[in-house]
């Protein structure tokens, strides 16, 4: 293999060289005379400078494109946009989508069900109830208030137990 033809798979150690010959070999795992000549070129083989990269900087595009801008740091998966994701978080995402999965395929059997009529619509009893309630109430006072009237008593404030007209009509219904 020609000098030139080695050349073409070297790229520019990107300051690198300031590792010194001896971590450079350590980390690469190759002579430290083989660090020195690179040090000495401002070269090194592209797959060294990927595993660098990685290494130090924690840059995964240097592997694979698909991965441009995103970054490992303190244990972390770091995105472009800047969200960081543990490894437990990225283990859980296999069963974060079966789970989202699972709840769109109960939405849409609930929505075919209510499209199609075999969900009933939801009645608001406790509100029909408070209604008869609220009437049954308004219907007692409205009573109540044309009693009073009718014997010469205009005060709304009174209540049942101190209105003995309330107590005489309710002893004649009995």
């Amino acid at each position: 293999m020609t000098h030139a033809a080695v050349n073409d798979r070297m790229d520019a150690l990107e300051g690198f060289a300031t590792l010194g010959a001896q971590e450079l070999a350590r980390v690469t795992h190759t002579a430290e005379r083989t660090a020195r000549r690179w040090i000495r070129d401002g070269l090194a083989p592209r797959c060294v400078l990927v595993l660098l990269r990685l290494l130090y900087r924690g840059t995964l595009g240097a592997m694979c494109r698909e991965f441009d801008g995103w970054t490992l740091r303190a244990g972390r998966l770091n995105s472009p946009d800047g969200h960081a994701y543990s490894a437990d978080e990225i283990r859980a995402i296999p069963t974060r989508i079966q789970q989202i999965a699972a709840l769109e395929r109960d939405l849409r059997v609930l929505q075919d069900q209510h499209r199609h009529g075999s969900i009933a619509q939801p009645v608001n009893r406790v509100s029909r109830t408070r209604k008869r309630r609220l009437t049954e109430t308004r219907l007692r006072r409205l009573i109540r208030e044309e009693i009073a009237a009718s014997q010469g008593i205009h005060s709304e404030a009174h209540r049942r137990d101190d209105e003995p007209h309330y107590h005489a009509l309710r002893d004649t219904r009995a």
